[in-house]
C-alpha cells in the first residue's frame, strides 16, 4: 500500500560538500518507487548571516527543502530551532497527511526526528551509516550529539543500520532502540557483471588519512615489483598530489597505476565494472559503498576487517578480510589474487539489489504502521 513517507537527513549534497550523503539520496529514491516521500535536508553552516536559508530541491522521483542553518555562536540551537518551525510550515503547506518518518544519522538528527513525530503524532525509524559509534573510530559525542541521541531514544521504533556490528556498536554507546540491518541500495543498471577489464585492481574513495590510499599504492607496489602486468585504478574526490609524488618517487608506470581524481559517478560505476578485484584497507567503516558496488558487479574484495565488512564477505569466493595493521598481508592477499591462489571472481551479489531492499522496507513500514 502508498504511503506518504516524510524523510529527514542531516546529511544531504551541499556546496561544501557535494557528495556528502548521496548514498542517502539513493536510499531516497528507492523508497519514492512505491512510496510519495518529501525531503527535508539540513546543512549546519557558519556562512549564512540569517538564521537558516533553504532552497527546494528536486530529485529522481521526489522533491523537498534543503535548509542551510546558522550553527555558529550561544544562538546556535535557537537557529536550529526556528528552521524546524519553517520545516514545519512548509510540510503543513502540503496539505498531505504523513504516514511515518524514515530519518537518517540520529546524532545529528534525534531531537528533529522527535520534533515531527511529536507535531504529527506519526511513528518514524531511522536509518544509520555513522561511524563514529564504532571501536575502531571511538569517536566521542558532542553535548549536541547526545542531546540528539536521547530524543532519538524517545520517538524512533526502530533503526536501521547499515551493519549488524553497527547496531551492536551504537547499543553499547547507550542507543536503546530495536535494530534490523538494512543495507545501501546499489543501482543495479550502472554496476553488473562485465567480461571485459582493464585492471586487475581498483581503489575508489575521498582518499583520506583513514582510506590509506599511500598504503594501497605501496602494496600495488610489491605486486608489480613480482607481476610487472599488473594494473591498478586508484583515485577519488581527495588530494591526489601524494599519490603522484609516491607513483613517481616509486617509478611505477602509468600504464600500469592510473591515478585520477574526482569522477562522475557513472565513470566510477564504469571503472568498477572494468575491474577485477576491489582494494579497501581503512582504519574504520562500516560498510562503504564501494564494496557493496564492486560486490554486485561480481568483483573479488580485498578489505581490512573493520566495522561489518566481513559480514558481507563471508566465504572465500567473495574475498578475504585481512588486518588492518598489517600491511604486507595487504601486499600478500593482492599477489595471492594476481597469482591465482585466490578465486578470480564472485558472483554478482543480491544482497544490495533494489528489489530485495524495497520488500524489506516495505515489511518494515507495515509492521511499525500496525504496532503504532
Amino acid at each position: 500500500m502508498r504511503k506518504n513517507i516524510l524523510f529527514i537527513s542531516p546529511w544531504y549534497p551541499n556546496l561544501n560538500n557535494p557528495t556528502l550523503g548521496n548514498f542517502i539520496v539513493r536510499q531516497a529514491q528507492l523508497i519514492a518507487e512505491d512510496h510519495f516521500v518529501f525531503f527535508i535536508g539540513f546543512t549546519p553552516s557558519r556562512a549564512i548571516a540569517k538564521s537558516f536559508e533553504f532552497e527546494i530541491i528536486e530529485e529522481t522521483n521526489f522533491s523537498g527543502i534543503h535548509f542551510y542553518y546558522h550553527s555558529k555562536g550561544p544562538l546556535a540551537p535557537m537557529h536550529y530551532f526556528k528552521m524546524l518551525l519553517k520545516a514545519k510550515e512548509i510540510v503543513l503547506a502540503q496539505s498531505i497527511h504523513f504516514d511515518l518518518i524514515h530519518g537518517q544519522i540520529i546524532h545529528r538528527s534525534g531531537f528533529a526526528l522527535n520534533f515531527f513525530s511529536s507535531n504529527f503524532n506519526i511513528p518514524a525509524v531511522s536509518s544509520e551509516h555513522w561511524s563514529g559509534y564504532t571501536a575502531e573510530r571511538n569517536q566521542s559525542l558532542s553535548f549536541f550529539e547526545k542531546f540528539n541521541l536521547k530524543f532519538a531514544n524517545k520517538s524512533v521504533s526502530k533503526l536501521l543500520p547499515v551493519t549488524q556490528h553497527l547496531g551492536e556498536s551504537m547499543r553499547n554507546r547507550g542507543v536503546k532502540l530495536d535494530c534490523e540491518t538494512w543495507y545501501n541500495v546499489v543501482d543495479s543498471e550502472l554496476f553488473f557483471h562485465e567480461e571485459s577489464k582493464d585492471y586487475d585492481f581498483i581503489h575508489l574513495s575521498t582518499l583520506d588519512a583513514n582510506k590509506r590510499p599511500l598504503d594501497i599504492l605501496e602494496a600495488f607496489y610489491n605486486v608489480w615489483k613480482i607481476h610487472p602486468t599488473a594494473r591498478m585504478s586508484l583515485g577519488g574526490d581527495g588530494n591526489i598530489d601524494p599519490l603522484i609524488e609516491a607513483k613517481k618517487r616509486l617509478n611505477i608506470p602509468s600504464k600500469n597505476l592510473d591515478i585520477h581524481s574526482a569522477i562522475p559517478y557513472s565513470e566510477a560505476a564504469a571503472r568498477i565494472r572494468k575491474s577485477k578485484c576491489l582494494v579497501q584497507f581503512s582504519h574504520f567503516e562500516n560498510l562503504p559503498c564501494t564494496i557493496s558496488e564492486a560486490m554486485t558487479a561480481g568483483l573479488y574484495i580485498i578489505s581490512s576487517k573493520v566495522g561489518g565488512i566481513n559480514e558481507v564477505i563471508n566465504e572465500p569466493g567473495i574475498g578475504i578480510c585481512i588486518d588492518a595493521n598489517q600491511l604486507e598481508k595487504l601486499s600478500q592477499a593482492m599477489i595471492d589474487f594476481i597469482s591465482k591462489k585466490q578465486v578470480l571472481e564472485s558472483k554478482s551479489s543480491t544482497l544490495f539489489h533494489p528489489t530485495r531492499l524495497k520488500k524489506q522496507i516495505n515489511s518494515i513500514y507495515d509492521e511499525l504502521l500496525i504496532h503504532n
